[in-house]
């Protein structure tokens, strides 16, 4: 939000946003937007975008619990993911359970998004049963 009425700054400023996030997609996909001669950029609402999807599982990272939250939240920027606790996008983390879901939104394929969480989280799981044993935690 920006007070007064200088909207040609608030539209200059929504341009240099809109080309940041598109020279950060295609500098990460090598994916660009929409665009048509005619018609200019083809565009939507990111949430109604089939490639804006989040896919998220709650699991149990006990282990990762024991390393750290800092730990954890780099581990998954490695894997593409993004941790959150099960409150929802700013509801806080709360003892060993997380909502992780795929980091990237845009410029890939539904199925390329949930692969990347299915492939991650497993790989959280087989390193949170290691942190466990390292940490020494036992469950029932």
């Amino acid at each position: 939000m920006q007070k007064g009425g200088d909207v040609k700054a608030v539209f200059e400023r929504l341009a240099r946003g809109i080309e940041a996030v598109g020279n950060s997609v295609h500098k990460e996909s090598g994916k660009s937007f929409m665009f048509d001669e005619k018609y200019g950029y083809i565009h939507s609402c990111p949430t109604n975008l089939g490639t804006g999807m989040r896919a998220s599982v709650h699991i149990d990272l006990p282990g990762w619990t024991a390393e750290g939250i800092d730990s954890l939240k780099k581990r998954c920027e490695e894997l593409k993911l993004q941790p959150r606790g099960t409150r929802g996008e700013s509801g806080g983390q709360t003892g060993i359970t997380y909502d992780i879901s795929n980091k990237h939104r845009l410029g890939y394929s539904e199925v390329e998004l949930v692969q990347c969480m299915i492939d991650g989280v497993n790989t959280l799981y087989r390193e949170d049963l290691r942190l466990q044993k390292k940490h020494q935690i036992l469950l029932n």
